[in-house]
């Protein structure tokens, strides 16, 4: 595979909370490492790590849920040194009944096998709504699965990735998490992670991941009915946008990288790939710069985006 030495270089590296990391803006999703359906090898996913990495990809963001994704990157990491790694994010299993903490600990334990390492540079929650607020920062909770595993020096950082805004601007607000990944809560689409959930972040220097900027393939894969099962707010807007962008939603994933680039507030953007081909599209969105004004408040508008200046109203 012969892909573009460093094309990420051009574009500035934001600074990722209070860990003080330096990361690129745009990272490698680990979901689809290995196809859609599993129809890839350890070996072929292992090949796509290694491309990204040869872009300039210097953030990681996986799951022990996500198939065979830790299994992939172990073997491609396994060829790369040590000081050239890029910061690697996981996350637990979904621990609901029993010990949590032991649980989410044990997680950390299995992952770091998987992925052949000693330490990741971020331990993450996965999908806090599975567990609700008490779960988590209760006694015997996720959180002190969390503080164990980075006390025993598994994880450098620790983490809450997931959906509903409330619940992690309530996480966040703890002050007790170094990063948040946000999902399907901030795209062209939808603004409702900058009514409340970016400001916390601000307020508390926590690091912020936005996942799957192209909508779990909604804007990159024709399909109608992946947008039946959305809100009506959500639905109603597509023509519109379709009309600002003058083309069909599922050929907006390029827009929506451009769309969230914008937005410096947002430290990296992870690419759910399952080759090369999209993560340097991508690539080549962001180096597009941000969406053009007028365009890029008219999405604002459109979305209820709220950001600097917009003085706790939408835009």
């Amino acid at each position: 595979m012969s892909v573009a030495k460093d094309l990420l270089a051009a574009l500035p590296s934001r600074r990722f909370g209070r860990l003080g990391w330096m990361v690129r803006p745009i990272g490698l999703g680990g979901a689809w490492l290995r196809g859609r359906r599993g129809e890839k090898s350890l070996e072929e996913g292992a090949e796509t790590v290694l491309a990204a990495l040869k872009l300039g990809v210097d953030f990681i963001d996986t799951s022990i849920r996500y198939g065979d994704s830790e299994l992939v990157l172990g073997l491609a990491l396994a060829e790369v040194p040590a000081d050239q790694r890029p910061y690697l994010a996981t996350k637990s299993q979904v621990i609901q009944d029993g010990d949590i903490a032991d649980g989410v600990y044990r997680s950390c334990q299995e992952s770091l096998s998987r992925l052949r390492l000693e330490q990741v540079d971020l331990f993450q929650i996965h999908e806090v709504e599975c567990y609700g607020y008490d779960k988590i920062m209760g006694a015997g909770g996720a959180l002190e699965g969390l503080r164990r595993a980075q006390a025993a020096g598994l994880c450098t950082g620790i983490g809450v990735t997931g959906r509903p805004p409330d619940l992690l601007v309530r996480l966040v607000e703890t002050g007790e998490f170094d990063s948040v990944l946000t999902y399907y809560e901030y795209d062209l689409v939808t603004a409702e992670a900058t009514k409340a959930l970016l400001p916390a972040a601000e307020r508390h220097d926590v690091g912020v991941i936005g996942g799957s900027p192209a909508r779990m393939g909604m804007f990159s894969r024709p399909d109608e009915r992946r947008w039946q099962h959305h809100p009506e707010p959500v639905r109603a807007r597509v023509p519109k946008l379709e009309a600002l962008l003058g083309k069909p939603v599922h050929e907006m994933a390029d827009d929506s990288i451009r769309y969230l680039f914008a937005d410096e507030r947002v430290h990296t953007l992870v690419i759910g790939s399952s080759g090369v081909e999209s993560l340097i599209s991508s690539i080549r969105a962001a180096l597009a710069g941000p969406l053009e004004e007028p365009v890029l408040g008219e999405v604002r508008r459109l979305s209820g985006w709220m950001g600097p200046g917009s003085n706790g109203r939408a835009w």
